[in-house]
């Protein structure tokens, strides 16, 4: 199992979900994401592909207390100017439970410029059907992340992320 080892107060401590980093480089992930994708049935409300850009910052020491997560700050832009963008920050949580296997999960929030309500006044709004309604301009967000690290230092990975108010907006 590949773990980390951290001294703290002379006390060695193991940090197996901690992923090795070296350098001073900022890791960032850069990736192409499917829009809108349903884990249940068919009901895909916008298309289009997503460009993502994040950056995971080094995880402070008052972060520790809980296992030591990365600030991550990350947008995804879609390929259709009249669907979605987002733009999120959070906590990241990396763990390796062997050499080359990874695995990630991300809590934080959104903000959003898609929609968040279509007028019930009108009888046959013009984005119906094809754009998700929100509720809330700022959301919730939860990610998993799995990958494969090849050549020491880069990764192929599949991320599902979920964006909600938490009922927190009609």
């Amino acid at each position: 199992m590949a773990s980390r080892q951290k001294r703290t107060s002379g006390v060695k401590v193991d940090q197996p979900w901690l992923r090795k980093r070296t350098g001073t480089r900022i890791p960032s992930r850069v990736g192409v994401l499917k829009h809108a994708v349903s884990l249940v049935g068919n009901t895909t409300k916008e298309t289009g592909i997503d460009g993502n850009l994040e950056i995971l910052l080094q995880a402070p020491s008052f972060l520790e207390l809980l296992w030591s997560p990365r600030p991550t700050i990350g947008i995804s832009a879609n390929s259709s100017s009249t669907n979605t963008d987002i733009a999120y920050a959070g906590l990241t949580w990396e763990w390796n439970p062997w050499s080359n296997l990874i695995l990630d999960f991300s809590l934080g929030i959104a903000v959003h410029n898609g929609e968040l309500k279509f007028d019930p006044s009108v009888a046959f709004p013009a984005n119906a059907g094809r754009h998700r309604e929100f509720g809330c301009r700022w959301l919730f967000r939860e990610s998993f992340e799995a990958g494969w690290l090849f050549a020491k230092r880069h990764t192929a990975t599949i991320m599902w992320s979920h964006y909600s108010h938490g009922g927190l907006c009609d």
